[in-house]
């Protein structure tokens, strides 16, 4: 009887000890699993540390450098390769961006080397693209949008990749798994990535289908990222499968074009091999890109990409930098401004001039829009009434008595359906300006061209100042040039006086 307790009791025993190691078993094992972030948790941790990542910073030199090649296969393009070495310097509002491109032609290392700069000063852009061949013109490009961008770009597809850019996107990886994403997924354990181990995840948006191995040691940030990209997905703000533009008459190509196919679908592969903390923070510095797009002929070409960051420098001294934010521009280098394409301009003494010496006439012309002035024209109690407009320089003696001289004469014009406006037309400081208004009285609605004032003057025909401008009840100008003593005669010969 009491061999058959002891017995009962070990066999008890054994049960609770099994029982035990099971529930030691499941809690070992089960984090693996339970420990898996949620999608919307892996995505917040990635844009935690995006918002950190270079590009959101307000000061930092970069330099870079790339090597790519690029395969065809199914066609009779040659091979080529390219090498990129880029620096880029930003201090806030101003960015600095520098790349020098060298094409390998052939076999026999014919190249051809550009380099370009990208400059932002305030909201212009100067983008300066010089042939390094001898004889070869350099361009001088002025735009206004799409700023950032347009400097990415400068970087090569590589180093713009390193900088959370993938190829073909408008917007950061980050930006597109928060804000873009119609399905996300979590594979449901962690997998190694280039000797790392990542948790994976899986986004389906507009711009295809991504799939991301975050490294949880380095703030999440992405160890490797593959995108498939369909017919209908977008890629550079367009579907695939868009119809290819036809070949530009004049430009020489490196490749004959001949019959261009349409491009079906894309892949792009990055592997984040580097990873750096600086400060706190993580940078990917070296990385590898794929690119390989396929075509409705069965051609297929393929982009192979080496990157590497060889400086990051967060808290930079651009003192000891006296070459940054100026732009490497020769004089006489010719300007086209995007902004006004009607305009002929050159580099001269580090600015833009104008190669048109006589501005073109108003006359019989509506009146141009005068933007950033703080002074709406056609607001100016000017509903179907003539329009007399003073541009004039505070600084100048004529001016002021020009001003001075309509000042007198506001109530006479006023009677005979004449609104005067005055429009500062050269740089001076606000508050002496409005003093100066404020003190002798001006009766008169004044404002100041406070953006491109050279580019404004052009566009308005300004030959010297002060110059009056008068229009008829439309707004369509009947008089220019002229000075006070003669407005009584352009008055009288005005059809509508």
């Amino acid at each position: 009887m009491h061999h058959k307790r002891a017995k009962s009791s070990r066999s008890a025993s054994s049960i609770v000890a099994f029982v035990f190691c099971l529930f030691v078993i499941c809690r070992i094992v089960a984090p693996v699993k339970a420990g898996v972030p949620k999608e919307e948790q892996l995505v917040a941790f990635y844009q935690a540390t995006a918002q950190k990542s270079l590009f959101q910073r307000d000061r930092w030199i970069v330099e870079a450098r790339e090597q790519t090649t690029i395969e065809y296969h199914g066609s009779k393009k040659a091979a080529s390769r390219y090498v990129y070495k880029y620096s880029a310097y930003r201090d806030r509002d101003r960015l600095d961006s520098r790349m020098e491109r060298t094409t390998f032609l052939s076999e026999e290392n014919d190249r051809v080397k550009k380099r370009y700069q990208y400059l932002i000063l305030g909201e212009r852009l100067y983008s300066y693209i010089k042939m390094l061949r001898e004889g070869e013109q350099a361009d001088v490009v002025i735009a206004s949008n799409d700023l950032s961008l347009r400097v990415l770009n400068s970087a090569g597809s590589g180093a713009k990749a390193l900088a959370g850019y993938i190829l073909g996107d408008a917007k950061p990886l980050a930006k597109i798994l928060t804000e873009e994403s119609s399905v996300l997924h979590t594979r449901p354990s962690m997998q190694m990535v280039n000797g790392f181990s990542t948790y994976v995840l899986e986004a389906t948006t507009p711009y295809g289908h991504y799939t991301v191995w975050m490294d949880p040691n380095c703030g999440y940030s992405p160890r490797r990222v593959i995108v498939e990209r369909g017919p209908k997905d977008l890629y550079g703000g367009k579907p695939v499968s868009t119809p290819p533009r036809p070949p530009i008459p004049g430009v020489r190509y490196v490749n004959p074009l001949g019959h261009r196919p349409t491009r079906v679908r894309a892949r792009f592969v990055l592997d984040i091999l580097k990873i750096k903390e600086i400060g706190g923070d993580f940078f990917a510095t070296e990385g590898t890109a794929t690119t390989i797009h396929v075509y409705d002929d069965g051609s297929i070409e393929e982009f192979h990409s080496v990157c590497e960051r060889i400086l990051v420098d967060l808290d930079p001294d651009f003192n000891d930098i006296p070459d940054a934010f100026v732009l490497d521009v020769p004089d006489g280098t010719r300007v086209f401004d995007v902004d006004f394409p009607a305009g002929r301009f050159k580099w001269q003494n580090g600015k833009m001039v104008s190669l048109i010496i006589e501005p073109i006439s108003l006359l019989g012309k509506p009146l141009p829009e005068l933007k950033d002035s703080k002074i709406d024209l056609l607001s100016a109690d000017a509903n179907d009434k003539m329009m007399l407009v003073c541009f004039w320089d505070m600084e100048q003696r004529p001016s002021r008595n020009c001003i001075r001289e309509l000042a007198k004469r506001a109530g006479e014009l006023k009677e005979k359906g004449v609104t005067v406006v005055a429009i500062q037309a050269s740089k001076v400081d606000g508050n002496k300006l409005d003093e100066w208004i404020k003190k002798n009285n001006i009766p008169f609605p004044a404002g100041a061209i406070t953006a491109d004032i050279e580019k404004t003057r052009f566009a308005w025909g300004i030959r010297s100042l002060p110059w009056l401008i008068l229009t008829d009840r439309q707004h369509a100008v009947t008089a220019e040039g002229f000075t006070p003593a003669e407005l009584d005669k352009k008055l009288s010969n005005n059809p509508e006086q």
